[in-house]
């Protein structure tokens, strides 16, 4: 375990936990902080790519648009990456915690 991370008692009380991304293409940030809305992060040992994440974002962030099928889309399959943060805060929100998770080939 990370030595910064939350100890049983926070993990006991209850956290509120949030996810983020940052997305790239070609070595330069085409959105950042985009909200998750939904998603699942798998990692199995006995694949050669261990590591997964399915993500819902919003189809529009800060007036970028993120729907990969509409033309000049700040996301899509061509090369672009996400950068997945996850945010862990406890419910008095005296204490944060952030935790980056890894960058994802868009699929």
């Amino acid at each position: 375990m990370r030595a910064d991370a939350p100890g049983p008692g926070y993990v006991a009380a209850g956290l509120v936990m949030s996810s983020t991304v940052d997305v790239w293409h070609a070595g330069e940030v085409t959105a950042l902080a985009v909200p998750v809305a939904s998603g699942r992060y798998v990692a199995q040992r006995d694949q050669d790519v261990p590591e997964r994440v399915d993500l819902t974002v919003p189809v529009e962030w800060e007036g970028m648009v993120l729907d990969p099928a509409r033309r000049r889309a700040a996301l899509g399959s061509d090369g672009h990456e996400l950068a997945v943060t996850v945010h862990l805060e406890t419910l008095d929100r005296m204490m944060r915690w952030t935790v980056p998770v890894g960058r994802f080939p868009v699929q």
